[in-house]
């Protein structure tokens, strides 16, 4: 049986333009061929991966009480994701995600925290630590009340009831960086940054090696850098590192997740105790896959599928 993952962080409504090569003059309209609306948020959008891969994932994440938030508890329950652990806040609105693709498939974000800011560290009770093998935070440093010291009191107790640990950012707009992820670091069995967020971190570090040092110097345990359509730079305490090439789509139909849809799938892989190798090659198929649908995870399928495409790609 597979081990029981908790997703814990943000969750936003996002409304996806596309295609935009530049914004219009003030007071002016231009036309687009299509707005469409989202559940997503990296704790939702890894929840909602898992579950399409086949397994049964719990979700830590706080909404509002209007309609944005009627939209994502309707979205989770059509995908099956659980939402005992959701809460509704009725002192702020949703959080949501204005996002602006440009016809390559790049993206850009307009983002409202809203109730993403008031998560707290007690949102997430001992019941769901207790029901999980590997707690995932996700999201962090878009969570002003959370990331930081309120993180690291969960994590400390993830650790305590002897949890596997791990965690992802976004980018930082408010700054903080290093200062507020510094009291988490110890406490992570994996850390999965993007590439731009690490270098962030890292004081403008652009050698991945020197990345990795510097994380495994903070304490992390483990690192995986994502490094979008490089793939992933894995570094497993006491083995040897090395990149895991992604596989390329020709004409991705929407970028947005695809960082999520490999977290998922390497939560996956060691869901199963796979190897990090086997854990790496799966996280990038799942985000091989997220990228040819519109939104962050209509185009993840199965786990069958996703192993059948890696028996041929790896031929």
């Amino acid at each position: 049986m597979a081990k029981k993952i908790l997703c814990v962080g943000i969750v936003t409504v996002d409304i996806i333009t596309r295609p935009v090569e530049k914004m219009p003059e003030p007071g002016l309209l231009t036309p687009v061929d299509s707005i469409t609306m989202h559940v997503g948020g990296c704790a939702a959008n890894a929840a909602c991966d898992l579950k399409r891969l086949g397994f049964d994932p719990l979700l830590a994440v706080r909404t509002g009480a209007d309609g944005f938030a009627a939209f994502v508890r309707r979205y989770l329950e059509e995908n099956g994701v659980d939402l005992r652990y959701v809460v509704t806040d009725r002192a702020h609105e949703t959080a949501a995600t204005t996002v602006v693709v440009a016809a390559s498939g790049e993206r850009t974000f307009l983002h409202n925290p809203g109730s993403n800011d008031a998560l707290t560290a007690s949102d997430v009770p001992d019941a769901a630590l207790d029901a999980s093998d590997i707690v995932f935070v996700a999201g962090t440093f878009l969570m002003h009340g959370f990331d930081g010291e309120e993180c690291r009191r969960l994590l400390l107790r993830a650790r305590e009831k002897g949890k596997f640990t791990c965690l992802d950012t976004a980018w930082d707009f408010r700054g903080g960086w290093m200062q507020t992820l510094a009291p988490c670091l110890s406490l992570l069995d994996l850390f999965m940054p993007s590439y731009d967020e690490a270098s962030a971190l890292a004081g403008g570090e652009k050698d991945l090696d020197k990345m990795a040092d510097f994380f495994f110097g903070a304490g992390a345990k483990n690192v995986v850098i994502k490094c979008g359509r490089e793939g992933a730079y894995i570094c497993e305490a006491g083995r040897p590192r090395f990149m895991a090439p992604a596989y390329p789509v020709l004409h991705p139909a929407d970028t947005t997740g695809a960082g999520d849809a490999f977290c998922a799938g390497f939560l996956a892989g060691l869901a199963m105790e796979k190897r990090f190798a086997d854990c790496a090659k799966l996280g990038n198929a799942v985000g091989h896959f997220c990228v040819t649908g519109v939104g962050a995870s209509s185009g993840v399928p199965s786990l069958a599928a996703v192993e059948a495409f890696l028996k041929t790609a790896e031929k």
